[in-house]
This record gives C-alpha cells, sequence and structure tokens, in this order.
C-alpha cells in the first residue's frame, strides 16, 4: 500500500520525461559502412616506414623480346634479300647467253685448228682446194646455227622466258649422234673427204660442249620456273 501511494504522488498521469541533451543518430545503413581493417593494417599505413616491396627482377625474364631487338635489323635484312634476288635473276638471265657464246668460241676454235690439215687457205682460190672448201662449209652451217639460235637466246633477256632450252639439248645430241657414223663415210674422195671432215670437227665438240649445254639448260629451267 505504501509502495502504490508513493507512485500515485509523483507519477500522477500529467508526467513526462524530458532530455536536455539530444541523442546521436544512429545509422542504419550498412551500404556505407567502411570495410573493417585489422589493427595491423592500420599501423602499417599510419607508419612511415611500411614501403611497398616490388618483386625481385629477373635479367633472363626482364630482357626485351628478340622481336623488338631484330627490328631495326628488318629493313637492311629486306634490302639484302632483294639485293641478292635481283642479283640472281640478272644471273639466270645472261647464263643462256654466256653459254651459247661459249659454244660458237668452242666451236671455231675447233675449225681454226683443224682446216690447217685440208690445206692452207690460200689453196682455196689457188688450187681450188674442194675438200678445204667443203670443209669449211660444213662447218659455218654448224656455226650459223649457233649463232641464229645465240641471237635467238639473248631476245630472251628482255622476255624473260628462258629461251634455248631446246638449242642446248639438240646441240649436245647432234655432235654426240655425229660422232656414231662420221667414220662411216669413205675416204679418198675430195668431196667426201671435205665433208667427212666438217662432220668430225662437229662430232670432236661434244665432250667439250657437256658443261655449257648443261649449264644453259639449268638455267633456262629456273628462268621458266620464276616466272610461273
Amino acid at each position: 500500500m505504501h509502495n502504490r501511494k508513493f507512485d500515485e504522488d509523483y507519477f500522477d498521469d500529467n508526467f513526462e520525461v524530458t532530455y536536455s541533451e539530444e541523442l546521436p543518430e544512429i545509422s542504419l545503413d550498412f551500404d556505407e559502412e567502411e570495410p573493417y581493417e585489422s589493427p595491423r593494417r592500420k599501423r602499417q599505413k599510419a607508419s612511415p616506414k611500411a614501403v611497398r616491396r616490388e618483386p625481385p627482377r629477373n635479367p633472363a625474364t626482364d630482357r626485351p623480346p628478340a622481336s623488338d631487338l631484330a627490328s631495326p635489323l628488318r629493313a637492311p635484312m629486306r634490302a639484302g634479300t632483294k639485293l641478292v634476288e635481283k642479283v640472281v635473276s640478272a644471273v639466270l638471265r645472261i647464263a643462256p647467253v654466256v653459254m651459247s657464246a661459249l659454244i660458237i668460241l668452242l666451236t671455231l676454235f675447233v675449225v681454226w685448228t683443224e682446216h690447217g690439215s685440208y690445206g692452207e687457205l690460200s689453196s682455196i682460190s689457188e688450187e681450188q682446194n674442194l675438200t678445204l672448201i667443203l670443209y669449211l662449209a660444213v662447218s659455218a652451217v654448224v656455226v650459223l646455227w649457233e649463232l641464229c639460235s645465240f641471237f635467238f637466246i639473248l631476245g630472251g633477256i628482255w622476255s624473260k622466258t628462258g629461251r634455248g632450252i631446246t638449242f642446248f639439248i639438240l646441240i649436245y645430241a647432234c655432235s654426240y649422234a655425229v660422232s656414231l657414223f662420221s667414220g662411216l663415210i669413205p675416204e679418198g674422195l675430195a668431196v667426201l673427204d671435205g665433208i667427212r671432215g666438217g662432220l668430225m670437227m662437229f662430232s670432236s665438240l661434244y665432250p667439250r660442249l657437256f658443261t655449257p649445254c648443261l649449264i644453259g639448260i639449268i638455267t633456262c629451267v629456273f628462268q621458266k620456273i620464276s616466272q610461273k
């Protein structure tokens, strides 16, 4: 009864509770809260001695790639490659012409060295040496064929078509074939001796013609392949 009396005297219906200070606002927005940091992390941030350490460098892996090192050399290498290609192309075009000219010189050399066996050149007009005349006539046919082929091959330099394969094959094959039957021609007649001498001169060329004909054929083939 005493407590009830006390409550009625001091806490009546008009009793109010007031606060002289404002309470702090409580934020319920949890998305804006800063992430939690450990005390050790905070000390590292506050400490001026805390310096970020970079991993040690490896000289083997830190080197620039080989492509970067070779880039300054690409232009000179490309220019050198083009120069080599031009030189090789020029050699391939000129080689057949040089080989055909060499064949002509070989033929003229053999004709000159063997004509003495059939008489002196002066005997053509003085004695009308028929054997020497026919020998020179057969030799002239061979040389004329070689000269025509030379100019035909020479025209291939500008056309870049690799002319001369047929000539190199035929001249070697014909020289070899003539060597097989030229000795069958009978001797004793001036006409036959002259023809026989000219054919034997031509047949004696085939061992010497092997190298220039082979080089001529190979260079002509490379020219035709390069044009495809």
